[in-house]
């Protein structure tokens, strides 16, 4: 049986520090802290939180809605002491309206109103409307390759972010001209990670002020010609009618939407290139043999992990590897970890793209929260690693010493030089 490490100051805390202020070096080895967690302290008491590292828990976790709430931002031990460190009004009172925005969030939601969000974003993606983005990946995948220079080193950072970006804002129906200041608006939003840095607070609330006043307009332009539209804002007033889905509501699921099926994918490309690239035989395997490609895009998602964690507040006593956990108290499940536990992935920290376990990962959740745009992902990434291997058969990094940066949850890499063998 487990038992937690309960010291007032652990031997793991000053690493955690680095990990949540965003430390490039903490971020870049994040996967060296999950390992020794795992090995020394699977059940981690780290401040106002309780950190749960191997995969049979955070599998357990991540399923159990009965226990443990998804409403975690604005209750619970972390968000209490999130809010006791901000030192003046101005970020308290953006705490309490960004937190309450956050609340609208599929994610943040259980039972009957995440069924209900949910349901209301399943019947805006239309398979319709996915088959019509789905069929236009070759072309986004065409365009982004385009912007990249004709040298022999190039920032394929440019790449894993625009790809994304063109994909997602086609499904959701933004305009071009307006692509630029949403990215910005997600940016400002996904910074925020549960009010635990004052700094991003007050820039966050802003965006949301101002994505909200934008998404009305469109719910203004859009009211009363639902039919024969395209357009994600009024196929979510068709879907449940605009008595149903509140302006917050809208707002919520169009930042959810960018952020999954933007940054997450963006973070998903760029670091599972560093990842493949740093295997000297993995490259030339795909290019090789691009029937390996589906499953080099689970290793991808396993290794990455683009979502690192999966917070939960309890709401019912429970006992989580034999330690009680009790109401009120914040769980953070390491979904990164957990895809890097030798228990159920054999020398975890090798990059195989012929891993034959590689689809058991957790990297898109489990149960009633697996992530909505799953298949999408999936396919971007397909298609972005068959142009790659089709176009930059000698592929690779043309240096090893990369800058990662943080939010912790949804950590990136700076840049990515790769020289593309021309």
């Amino acid at each position: 049986m487990h038992q937690a490490t309960t010291n007032a100051v652990g031997p793991f805390d000053e690493r955690l520090d680095a990990w949540f202020a965003g430390d490039s070096d903490a971020i870049a080895s994040s996967h060296l802290l999950w390992r020794d967690l795992r090995e020394a302290a699977p059940i981690y008491v780290y401040g106002s939180m309780t950190v749960v590292s191997p995969y049979d828990m955070v599998k357990d976790i991540v399923y159990d809605d009965e226990h443990l709430s998804n409403d975690h931002s604005r209750r619970g031990s972390r968000a209490d002491a999130a809010f006791a460190r901000l030192t003046t009004d101005e970020q308290r009172e953006a705490f309490r309206r960004v937190m309450q925005f956050e609340s609208h969030f599929m994610n943040r939601n259980d039972g009957d109103e995440h069924r209900r969000l949910r349901g209301a974003a399943a019947a805006a993606m239309t398979p319709r409307r996915i088959q019509q983005v789905m069929s236009a990946i070759d072309e986004h995948a065409d365009a982004s390759l385009a912007l990249l220079p004709d040298e022999p080193v190039v920032d394929f950072k440019l790449f894993s972010t625009e790809l994304p970006l063109r994909i997602i804002c086609d499904l959701i129906g933004v305009p071009e001209e307006d692509r630029s200041k949403i990215r910005d608006w997600a940016t400002a939003l996904s910074g925020n990670r549960h009010g635990t840095d004052p700094d991003a607070l007050v820039p966050a609330y802003h965006a949301w002020l101002e994505f909200r006043a934008y998404v009305e307009v469109l719910v203004e332009r859009y009211r009363g010609s639902v039919e024969g539209s395209d357009q994600l804002v009024t196929l979510l007033m068709a879907a449940h009618g605009a008595d149903r889905l509140t302006p917050d509501e809208v707002v919520s699921l169009f930042v959810m939407m960018l952020q999954g099926g933007h940054e997450t994918t963006s973070n998903l490309l760029s670091i599972g290139l560093y990842e493949l690239l740093q295997v000297p035989d993995q490259w030339p395997a795909l290019v090789d043999d691009p029937s390996l490609i589906p499953n080099a895009v689970e290793e991808m998602l396993r290794v990455v992990s683009p979502a690192q964690t999966a917070s939960r507040r309890c709401v019912a006593p429970v006992e989580i590897g034999g330690v009680e956990i009790e109401p009120e108290d914040t769980v953070l499940a390491l979904l990164g970890a957990a895809n890097r536990d030798p228990s159920m992935f054999p020398d975890p920290d090798r990059f195989d793209v012929r891993r034959p376990e590689a689809k058991r990962h957790i990297a898109l959740g489990f149960g009633p929260h697996f992530c909505l745009g799953a298949s999408l992902a999936r396919a971007e990434t397909t298609i972005a690693l068959r142009k790659l291997t089709e176009r930059f058969p000698k592929l690779q990094l043309a240096t090893t010493d990369v800058r990662f940066q943080g939010p912790w949850q949804l950590r990136r890499l700076v840049e990515l030089p790769l020289e593309t063998g021309l």
